[in-house]
């Protein structure tokens, strides 16, 4: 059977499935695709594996890391993987992308690979495989990756001819299955300062990376990636991703941008314009799919200006866990129910987060398709010290219809939710209906867009007197960009800190 992990592949992954009823409530029922799983195809590397189990008797401190420093742009594999030298012949000095991951694959330690400035790596080797020698980069042992920017460092999935993702970290070192390493030998793996673009997993997910092990990236961007599910990344492992970029990635059904279906942390990221160009967009999802029991917990980022068809245009929760701390969502559409966030099942907390201007029902299409702003289902929507504002539903005659909530919220005190039709939407703790004077989306300072607080908002300094805390009940010392809060008596509401002028239209006045 195919994995949607990988055309062809039959790798042990837990099931992307999206419960039933979901999949029934969409108008294209017959893109329901389920994935299977339970079967295992392991790379089968005797020596790697009897290397393995000695290195387990020896203290790590023997275990000596190397370092491959990649000098040519062309794709060839390595001559001689685990002779410890990065080298594409015997006796020349050329060290390639491929190459390098390969001896790090067959060296023991978390070995390092130093990429080149200025520099775009085209993949060229069609067909897959779980070894790297052909299609995508197979990381198979704990290894940092660093490149010298996500605009200077760029590997190009070149998917129209290879036909595959960039990048799968595998779970556990030396092998490509997905079942319990042996002693906890989990691949760690660090990635820093590259751009991945242009990947296609045409028959599966992960057009840009594929992860299963324990994964931080850093100052990294993911564009133009294609795939049946999860355009940019999936991540059923260990996700941090900091200071990073998911941007312009396109999906046959759902999660255009990240599919998180384990634990996933972001910090200062932008998720922004993934989604089909045009109609259809993807089924469910256009920015983030938090399911499968995964857990995200996403603090002073952006998600902007993403579609959907049927669910959640910026952010879709089911079986799920997320937490918002900081966040904007700002400009998201979908076809279906909620624009900005939908929650199907699951547990979702906004802990001062701005939703504006997210609209759902784009296609004015349904007469039921509700939620501009967040739609909740089943399970919990919990605000508090946020802003629901500015969120529409378009109808098919008439104009648009203010729609910032759809189900049952649950107000955790000092929240802005201007409209509220009741016949639809309900909301147990005290809020204020008010408008929240916002500004444009833009460059307020630091490292991610924001909707500023206009003067005279009635956001400024209606926090909890006694401060603004996150998911954890943790004091939150500033906003979105970074700027200290509260900079008056009280927090303001949202991901944005009124600060009498610094930072305004991108600049400190």
């Amino acid at each position: 059977m195919r994995s949607l992990l990988h055309p062809g592949r039959a790798l042990a992954y837990p099931e992307y499935r999206l419960v039933q009823n979901t999949l029934r409530r969409a108008p294209r029922e017959e893109n329901a695709v389920f994935v299977p799983g339970n079967s295992r195809a392991w790379l089968r590397l005797p020596f790697r594996h009897l290397l393995g189990l000695f290195l387990a008797a020896v203290p790590a401190s023997c275990v000596l890391a190397a370092t491959f420093s990649v000098n040519s742009l062309v794709d060839v594999v390595d001559a001689n993987p685990g002779d410890g030298i990065c080298r594409t012949a015997p006796n020349n000095t050329v060290c390639t992308l491929r190459a390098a991951i390969m001896e790090a694959n067959a060296t023991a330690g978390a070995d390092t690979i130093n990429l080149q400035a200025n520099a775009t790596y085209m993949l060229e080797l069609p067909g897959t495989d779980d070894a790297g020698l052909n299609g995508d980069l197979d990381v198979l042992d704990s290894v940092t990756i660093v490149g010298a920017g996500a605009t200077s460092t760029i590997i190009d999935g070149n998917g129209l001819v290879v036909g595959d993702r960039i990048m799968t970290v595998f779970k556990c070192i030396g092998s490509a299955g997905a079942g319990d390493c042996l002693n906890g030998a989990n691949i760690v793996a660090t990635i820093s300062g590259v751009g991945f673009r242009h990947g296609r997993a045409v028959g599966g997910s992960g057009g840009g990376l594929a992860n299963l092990g324990l994964l931080t990236i850093h100052d990294c961007a993911f564009t133009e990636n294609f795939a049946v599910i999860a355009g940019g990344i999936v991540s059923n492992g260990t996700l941090d991703i900091s200071n990073s970029t998911v941007a312009g990635n396109e999906v046959a059904l759902f999660a255009a941008g990240i599919f998180a279906g384990g634990v996933m942390r972001m910090v200062d990221t932008t998720v922004r314009d993934n989604g089909l160009l045009g109609d259809p967009a993807p089924e469910i999802g256009g920015g983030i799919v938090v399911a499968s029991g995964g857990t995200a917990t996403i603090k002073h980022s952006t998600i902007s200006n993403n579609r959907a068809g049927n669910y959640g245009g910026g952010i879709y929760v089911e079986s799920a866990t997320l937490n918002l701390v900081n966040t904007t969502l700002s400009d998201n559409v979908c076809n279906g129910i909620g624009g900005g966030l939908a929650v199907i099942s699951g547990t979702a907390g906004l802990y001062n987060v701005t939703i504006a201007d997210n609209i759902a029902n784009r296609d004015q299409s349904g007469p039921a398709d509700f939620g501009g702003g967040v739609y909740r289902e089943t399970g919990t929507l919990t605000l508090r010290n946020s802003i629901l504002t500015s969120n529409l539903h378009l109808n098919a005659m008439g104009p648009p219809s203010n729609d910032d909530c759809f189900g049952g919220l649950t107000s955790a005190g000092n929240n802005i939710v201007t409209f509220v039709n009741g016949q639809i939407c309900s909301i147990t703790g005290s809020f204020a209906a008010v408008g929240a004077s916002l500004g444009p989306l833009q460059n307020n300072g630091g490292p991610t867009q924001t909707r500023a607080l206009l003067a005279g908002s009635l956001a400024i300094d209606a926090g909890n007197p006694a401060g603004c805390t996150d998911n954890v009940g943790a004091i939150l010392a500033t906003d979105q960009r970074g700027v200290p809060r509260p900079s008056g008596p009280a927090c303001d509401i949202g991901a944005f800190e009124d600060s009498d002028g610094v930072f305004k239209d991108g600049f400190e006045s």
